[in-house]
């Protein structure tokens, strides 16, 4: 089993992703703010991080920062998962890119399962 790190405050897309990723034998820890998000990946180092944007505690731009600045866990893929269109100049802004960007409305689950199985 694969372990991936779920940041998503959305709970009608938390019961979706989690019952269909637990159908796939994918190994999910759900959290829904960035702050669970940052100790979970240091103390757990999950295979890969998907991630919203906008959560409570800490949006998911300064989880991803944190993220990828950190010697612990740069190097685990994250792929955003947000409703927001294209924030690449968001992102310019804080000096990193995820792995990925997805736009929620835009891709379905089984777009999403491809995804991450190519950083599985």
């Amino acid at each position: 089993m694969s372990q991936i790190l779920l940041v998503e405050d959305d709970k009608f897309l938390v019961r979706v992703y989690a019952v269909k990723l637990k159908k796939l034998n994918l190994d999910t820890t759900i959290l829904t703010d960035g702050s669970q998000a940052l100790v979970t990946a240091k103390k757990e180092k999950p295979k890969l991080i998907i991630l919203d944007l906008v959560m409570p505690v800490k949006d998911g731009f300064e989880v991803l920062k944190e993220l990828k600045t950190d010697s612990e866990t740069k190097n685990i893929p994250v792929i955003v998962l947000s409703a927001l269109s294209r924030e690449a100049e968001s992102f310019a802004k804080i000096g990193v890119h995820p792995d990925k960007y997805l736009t929620k409305s835009d891709v379905s689950f089984d777009q999403v399962v491809e995804e991450i199985r190519t950083y599985l």
